[in-house]
């Protein structure tokens, strides 16, 4: 099973809400703890993580990854270990 993480390190131009994904190259990684942990690395950086394609149609979208890293971020800051 392989993960795709669509990402981007520049903003869009307004008024594109999402990029055109056709062009965009993903990354693709194993499993999806691995490309959340990439994901959010990306995220750290201020990219932008667009949305993660799994096996059997799942997907997060960008919401719901900002979402999980805001959860990792606190759990992080909270015992200074993530998840």
């Amino acid at each position: 099973m392989s993960y795709k993480v669509f990402c981007t390190d520049v903003s869009l131009p307004l008024p594109l809400k999402e990029p055109d994904f056709s062009k965009l190259v993903p990354l693709v990684f194993e499993s999806l703890d691995i490309a959340l942990d990439f994901a959010f690395g990306r995220i750290d950086r201020r990219d932008i993580v667009w949305k993660i394609d799994g096996p059997n149609a799942f997907q997060l979208t960008r919401s719901e990854i900002e979402r999980k890293y805001r959860a990792w971020v606190h759990s992080k800051e909270k015992t200074g270990k993530p998840f």
